[in-house]
């Protein structure tokens, strides 16, 4: 698969350029090569705004703000996931990408940004072909005019060498589907969304680096006898909002071009078909040179011209396809307990014996001989299953487990779904109105995920409704819903994805808010139109995973930069429950391993529904229910722990209404589920 093709194919451009690329000249002089100043940059604005019709505040400054993130369409975000799983080869590769990051002097989030953005690259070339028909060089020292390594600890993120041609390649991960204009020629651009025409960043104000590495290894490599070109490009990486949009005009100091991946590798496969002298990869002494350059190899010196004739002075590669030297990606296994999203055998096996307990739940599988085939999986802890019996003791007031038959519907008007039944047989509903965060939770074979996976169905084929998925879980019945639901992010394809899909609930939540206010409308629940909006409701489910970062021994679990990126993604979660009520908006977050860790406190307190399975131990159900009288809270407790070990489905629910006991919630029968969904076997 061709992924400069499926970048460029979403925004209906060609796969490659109709006429030739050719390289644009840079400056010959290095000391009239400036940043822009905050006095050029303010005196731009005004022209800026102008040209392109931007939003401005009362002082006549541009708005700037970073909420409103574009959409995420499931195409870009299977399109990145793929990428991401993707493993780097090629022909010979030196050092790895990002790996220089860490002496840049960036700040953490600059550094991981970074790091992944060359990551996105390498994986890009590399299935595109482009690493298999070149020599590549990662996190290269730049140099000073004598050919030495410079001073300053920059470097150049990428060298791609073809044949006697040879690319510095500075790599953008700058935020993705947005438009980009020059704001100063060949010093400073800016981003916009490209509907509200509002400035989604502060302006990008460019580095003169780029400009002095073209000229001093262009200028070295001549001196030193190579008859070798040198090119400088600027390359913004795709990410889960797809890809930016750049003017052409805009170009780093010494006239070094800015494009997207897409424009980038079209350009190398022109070169490809039209230029034979690219295709070779035979050993020179440049690249004896500029592998003595790269990052990874801290005691290697570097090489003159002289010295890098003699190829026992070079550095080892980390890739090289004819000694047989395989690139070191994450081994598979490896990659199933980091949790990137793939799955041992044993998981699989472990998946499909969850899905078929929870076909299991019938009633018609009731049978002894069913019941004692369905041990086994009892015995491993199976989470996505019922079964109507259990090793341990039964319960006196045994319930027979319930399983529809269709999935149910969503009540446009109340945006209710009735998914349940009290002791008397009369229905229950579960509403969201007015309802800004729902918790649900129960202990380990309580029926809590079948039953939560029956609601979120129900939300998922209503029209009345944008249903978001957060599957916290590696191995889960819920990733059904990745080709249906509003959005769908799974935590094991990365922490940064589900950031960026709750960033999108909010981004969403505050253009309900602005709609709603420009119609007059005080809140989304006081219109009986909901001023033509559907409900906006965002599962997160085993949020347990997402949640508790810590070890046995108290110890975070995750390093300094997803540490960071989670704090965002609680924040981000609490302005949506403090505000979803108003805009029809709600957060549901479920656990079958109920605890203070599983709920923060600061995102639970609110919650104005709460449905409680049954528990094991009293303590369970303290962190779910911080934020509810007292007295009603042991009264719920009370009731969930009396709950029997087979009455798989019954809950207690509070809400404005006050506390319900004895509610048998249904879950859905094999039939329901494979009419609409596959679990792919």
């Amino acid at each position: 698969m061709n992924m400069a093709n499926v970048f460029s194919r979403f925004k209906g451009q060609p796969s490659a350029p109709s006429s030739p690329v050719s390289p644009r000249p840079v400056s010959m002089d290095v000391n009239r090569l400036h940043r822009a100043t905050d006095e050029e940059i303010a005196a731009a604005w005004p022209a800026a705004i102008a040209q392109y019709s931007l939003q401005t505040n009362p002082d006549g400054t541009p708005v700037i703000t970073a909420d409103l993130l574009p959409k995420a369409e499931q195409k870009w975000v299977k399109a990145y996931r793929s990428t991401l799983g993707h493993d780097i080869h090629g022909e010979r590769i030196y050092g790895h990408p990002g790996s220089g990051l860490s002496e840049s002097g960036f700040g953490s989030k600059q550094v991981r940004s970074g790091s992944r953005g060359e990551e996105v690259f390498a994986k890009l070339l590399t299935w595109d072909g482009v690493l298999d028909r070149c020599v590549s060089f990662w996190s290269v020292w730049n140099i000073d005019d004598d050919g030495s390594k410079n001073d300053y600890g920059t470097d150049i993120d990428c060298v791609l060498k073809f044949g006697s041609h040879i690319f510095l390649v500075d790599v953008k991960n700058y935020r993705a589907g947005l438009d980009y204009h020059t704001l100063i020629p060949g010093h400073a651009m800016f981003c916009v969304y490209p509907v509200a025409r509002v400035v989604a960043n502060e302006p990008y104000v460019f580095s003169c680096n780029m400009g002095i590495a073209q000229e001093h290894m262009s200028e070295y490599l001549s001196d030193s006898g190579s008859d070798c070109t040198v090119e400088s490009y600027v390359v913004l990486v795709p990410g889960q909002a797809g890809e930016a949009t750049l003017d052409a005009d805009i170009c780093w100091p010494g006239g070094i071009p800015a494009m997207s991946y897409s424009s980038f590798v079209a350009m190398i496969q022109q070169r490809f078909s039209t230029d034979p002298s690219y295709a070779s990869t035979e050993p020179t002494w440049e690249e004896g040179y500029l592998a003595s350059l790269v990052k990874l190899y801290e005691h290697q010196t570097t090489l003159s011209p002289n010295e890098a004739h003699d190829r026992t002075l070079w550095p080892r590669p980390t890739c090289d396809r004819t000694q047989g030297i395989e690139y070191p990606n994450p081994k598979r296994a490896d990659k199933a307990k980091r949790g990137t999203g793939k799955t041992s055998a044993k998981e699989k096996t472990g998946a499909s014996r969850r899905h078929d307990d929870t076909r299991g739940e019938s009633s018609s599988s009731s049978s002894a001989a069913a019941t004692k085939a369905r041990k086994p999986a009892t015995k491993r802890g199976a989470t996505a299953a019922d079964s109507p019996s259990s090793s341990r003791g039964k319960s006196k007031t045994r319930r027979k487990a319930s399983n529809l038959s269709s999935i149910p519907t969503v009540d446009p008007a109340t945006m209710s779904v009735t998914c349940g039944e009290d002791s008397d047989g009369n229905p229950v509903a579960v509403s969201f109105s007015g309802v800004s965060c729902m918790t649900i939770a129960g202990a380990n074979r309580s029926g809590e995920v079948g039953r939560t996976f029956a609601l979120a169905a129900a939300l998922d084929q209503s029209d009345d409704v944008d249903l978001r998925i957060i599957d916290c879980k590696r191995t889960s019945q819920f990733s059904v819903f990745a080709e249906r639901a509003y959005s769908y992010a799974r935590l094991g394809d990365g922490l940064d994805l589900v950031g960026g899909a709750v960033q999108d609930a909010y981004t969403s939540l505050n253009s309900r808010l602005r709609k709603l206010r420009k119609a007059g409308i005080s809140d989304y629940w006081s219109d009986p139109n909901h001023a033509g909006m559907p409900l906006d409701v965002m599962i997160l489910h085993g949020c347990e995973d997402l949640f508790d970062k810590f070890n046995a021994d108290g110890e975070s679990d995750i390093d300094e930069t997803d540490a960071e990126q989670l704090a965002d993604i609680r924040r981000y979660l609490r302005k949506i429950i403090d505000n979803g009520a108003k805009a029809g908006c709600c957060v549901v977050l479920s656990t079958q391993n109920p605890s203070a860790k599983a709920f923060p406190a600061d995102l639970v307190e609110s919650a104005q529904t709460r449905i409680l399975y049954r528990i094991g131990v009293k303590g369970q159900s303290a962190a779910m229910l911080r934020g509810v009288d007292p007295a009603l809270a042991r009264k719920a407790t009370a009731a969930a722990l009396a709950i029997g070990e087979t009455d798989f489905g019954t809950a207690v629910m509070i809400t404005a209404d006050g506390l319900r006991e004895n509610i048998r919630f249904h879950a859905l029968n094999a039939e329901a589920i494979k009419e609409r969904y596959s679990f792919g076997g």
